[in-house]
């Protein structure tokens, strides 16, 4: 279903967060928003037009990650970094293992590639486990979630 479709079909509070995030200053289409049904679920995806500005303006912790002064940049689940993007790149429609994506990134490091690309995505909701209920079984695999797939349908 079009998702112009589905906006007019769903009410008029879709089309009202559409209309008013284009009329932002700053505004670009690849910020357009993202929406997805299936079945038994409905997501949507709204860009920070002022990203930049809000969490990362003149190297301030806004504190929006944990509701505290950590120090460190927030960040946004709406724009993952560079690594996040690569690992959902290389995941798609995919299960793998650690040993798996890790073999196909290139790396040789377990501690460096959970710090800087698998618990990033999966804390952001990127990406899920296989085992949910035993996160640290062996041989667990990892796929996209529903956000993880709709980020990567707008990328492309």
């Amino acid at each position: 279903m079009a998702q112009l479709d589905y906006m007019e079909k769903r009410g008029s509070a879709l089309k009202k967060i559409c209309n008013e995030t284009k009329a932002l200053d700053g505004y670009r289409e690849e910020l357009k928003s993202v929406f997805k049904s299936s079945e038994s679920q409905f997501m949507t995806v709204i860009y920070s037009v002022d990203y930049k500005t809000a969490s990362r303006a003149a190297g301030k912790d806004t504190g929006k990650d944990t509701g505290k002064d950590t120090g460190k940049d927030a960040i946004s689940i709406n724009r993952p970094d560079f690594y996040v993007l690569k690992l959902l790149k290389i995941v798609e429609n995919k299960t793998l293992t650690v040993n798996e994506m890790m073999d196909m990134l290139g790396l040789k490091g377990s501690d460096n590639f959970r710090k800087k690309y698998l618990n990033p995505a999966i804390k952001n909701g990127y990406m899920k486990f296989l085992y949910p209920d035993k996160p640290q079984k062996k041989g667990q695999a990892y796929s996209l979630s529903e956000l993880g797939l709709a980020l990567l349908e707008k990328e492309q």
